[in-house]
């Protein structure tokens, strides 16, 4: 795993570290597929990481997400 190197690394930066750190050529993410006020603001990880990635990513919503 790989951690944070200040209060102000964001996760997806600190994810994209650890792929490049362990030479990752997929990463496979879930999503829950919520949106609203938070997300707005704050943005979500799924939405942020596939900009930064080096390598191809993933996507798969969770059967929740589907429901709702």
């Amino acid at each position: 795993m790989d951690e944070t190197e200040s209060a102000a690394d964001d996760i997806p930066s600190c994810l994209q570290r650890c792929v490049r750190r362990q030479g990752g050529n997929l990463v496979v993410m879930g999503t829950q597929g919520r949106h609203g006020v938070g997300t707005a603001v704050l943005g979500s990880v799924t939405d942020r990481f596939p900009r930064l990635s080096t390598c191809p990513v993933r996507l798969i919503r969770s059967e929740a997400g589907l429901s709702q």
